[in-house]
């Protein structure tokens, strides 16, 4: 689809390293969601 490949050319202009990092970012930032709603389930 179109959107796809904006998001191809997006990360195109970026570095292997700027690339990484905002991968890692992501996946920290959806594990820690999880781990907050986790927690708050579990306290309820």
């Amino acid at each position: 689809s179109r959107s796809n490949l904006q998001e191809d050319w997006d990360y195109s202009v970026l570095t292997k390293e700027e690339t990484d990092t905002r991968v890692q970012r992501k996946v920290e930032a959806t594990i820690h969601r999880e781990r907050a709603l986790a927690y708050a389930y579990s306290h309820q």
